[in-house]
């Protein structure tokens, strides 16, 4: 982060030298960007203040907690310096420098007091710009990876920790964020092409961690997911039984419960679906393809193939 900037964030706003006076939260958005909710009395951010621009980024104030509220779009919180403690769904979470936290639309979150020395940024999306459905078919095509983003996805946050993610992730944030304060030339077109790729990256380093789990079963039946999309060419229901110390046809069911599908049906798209690249993006034969895709049946491969995408591994390999 620009240092200049860095010293600007920490320079006190009006709001947050009264906040500092007797730590009482003071409004610090114009009043016509609230909506009334009836049912939970909560405060809900519109979208007013974007002012026709894709994303919003302001400093959060420090010296005051800050009450629970919602937003009509998905909000990046994103700390800079120091350390920031939230409550998201009745639930704890500290954050800190380097780590981010990503909002879906309609998620209530409180947060608490912050110190002089703890700097958090918001980056707002406009709901026609991105959201958690849009943020969804960013990811890659693979029948897998979708399937477990779109679970991920479904519990309208997720974490981001430092430790645990891409440093590029914190270095296209930054550079967001300068040229998002620079006003200079070609600001708008570059910030819009920034952005695209931070979401992208953003997708890649979604993971175990960066989920807040209700209970160990349901954390359980992700790490699975993630067994079989990283080894798929030789993971069975039987090896991860073992592995989690589950019984193998408990987990059978748990796992359909919970995703929706079959072990072995999730396991045979993934192993399709790496066929399927490799045999557009590789010089390997069929039969090699197969064999690294995990298929050891030529008869039982090409059967799957043609059901799934409605034509052969010929047919495909001949595009490459």
């Amino acid at each position: 982060m620009d240092e200049q900037l860095l010293k600007h964030f920490l320079e006190p706003t009006p709001i947050e030298v009264k906040q500092l006076k007797n730590h009482k939260f003071y409004n610090d958005y114009d009043k016509k960007t609230f909506i009334g909710n009836p049912l939970s009395k909560i405060p809900v951010f519109s979208e007013q203040f974007f002012i026709d621009q894709p994303l919003y980024i302001s400093k959060h104030s420090r010296f005051a907690p800050y009450p629970e509220h919602t937003h009509t779009f998905m909000e990046i919180n994103y700390v800079l310096k120091g350390e920031v403690t939230e409550t998201i769904n009745n639930e704890k979470i500290t954050l800190h420098a380097g780590d981010f936290l990503l909002l879906d639309s309609g998620t209530s979150h409180s947060i608490e007091e912050l110190k002089y020395s703890d700097i958090m940024l918001n980056i707002d999306f406009h709901d026609s710009s991105i959201n958690f459905k849009k943020l969804q078919n960013l990811g890659e095509s693979d029948n897998l990876n979708s399937l477990f983003l779109a679970n991920m996805l479904s519990h309208n946050f997720l974490i981001f920790y430092k430790d645990q993610s891409e440093p590029r992730l914190r270095e296209l944030a930054n550079l967001i964020i300068e040229e998002y304060f620079s006003s200079e030339n070609s600001s708008y077109s570059i910030i819009s092409s920034l952005t695209h790729s931070f979401l992208l990256m953003l997708v890649r380093n979604i993971n175990i961690s960066s989920i807040k789990f209700n209970d160990n079963n349901q954390r359980i039946i992700y790490r699975i997911l993630t067994d079989i999309r990283d080894n798929y060419s030789t993971v069975s229901l039987s090896s991860l039984s073992e592995k989690y110390n589950y019984n193998r046809n408990y987990l059978s069911n748990l796992f359909k419960q919970t995703i929706g599908k079959s072990f072995s049906s999730v396991l045979l798209e993934k192993k399709l679906s790496v066929a399927y690249y490799l045999l557009l993006n590789s010089k390997l034969s069929i039969a090699e393809i197969a064999e690294e895709s995990g298929f050891s049946n030529m008869t039982f491969f090409y059967k799957k193939f043609k059901e799934l995408y409605n034509t052969t591994p010929h047919n495909v390999n001949k595009k490459n």
